[in-house]
């Protein structure tokens, strides 16, 4: 699924590049999504799968 059709960027994509200690922001620049040429509407997905890498960091940790 699509989650910025400004650039063309899956949700596999996203959830491949995403590593778990990294921000919204981070995760956004590494994708390439930035203000110029992009409408933002995709930053609440982006902020969420950086949010369950997060989770699933923390519950990996817990079960250690």
């Amino acid at each position: 699924m699509y989650i910025c059709l400004c650039k063309g960027i899956t949700t596999s994509a996203a959830r491949s590049a995403c590593r778990p200690d990294m921000s919204t922001d981070e995760l956004a620049s590494c994708l390439g999504i930035d203000k110029d040429g992009c409408c933002g509407k995709c930053m609440r997905n982006i902020q969420s799968i950086a949010e369950l890498a997060s989770g699933a960091q923390a519950v990996a940790r817990a079960q250690a």
